[in-house]
C-alpha cells in the first residue's frame, strides 16, 4: 500500500494514528467481524480497515495476503447467517484497488 496516496474526497482515510482514526478502524473491523458468517470468504481473516466511503457503506479492508476487500457493510440488527452478506469485492493489489476507487468515483 502506498502511504502517500490521498483518497478522493468521498473517502475517509483511516490509516492515520490519531484517536479518531483508531476508533473508526476498531468500529469498522468489529462490525465486519460481526456481520461475517463462518461460511463467508472473509471469515477468520484479519482485515484492517483503511478507508470508508461517506456516500455509501463501503469500507476498504487490507487483508493479510496483501490484497484488499471492498465490503458493503449492512449494519443489521443481528448478524446474517450465511453469505453473500456482507457483499464484498476482493482486489488483488494496490493497482486493482486504485482502479476500483476510480470506477467508484465515476458511479
Amino acid at each position: 500500500m502506498t502511504d502517500s496516496y490521498v483518497f478522493p474526497e468521498r473517502w475517509s482515510d483511516l490509516r492515520g494514528r490519531d484517536p479518531a482514526d483508531e476508533r473508526d478502524r476498531d468500529r469498522l473491523e468489529a462490525e465486519l467481524a460481526r456481520e461475517v458468517a463462518t461460511s463467508h470468504p472473509l471469515s477468520g481473516l484479519r482485515a484492517s480497515a483503511i478507508a470508508a466511503c461517506s456516500h455509501c457503506d463501503d469500507v476498504i479492508y487490507e487483508l493479510p495476503d496483501g490484497g484488499y476487500a471492498v465490503v458493503h457493510l449492512s449494519w443489521p440488527k443481528s448478524a446474517p447467517d450465511r453469505p453473500p452478506w456482507p457483499v464484498h469485492k476482493r482486489v488483488a493489489d494496490w493497482a486493482a484497488l486504485m482502479s476500483y476507487i476510480d470506477d467508484h468515483e465515476d458511479a
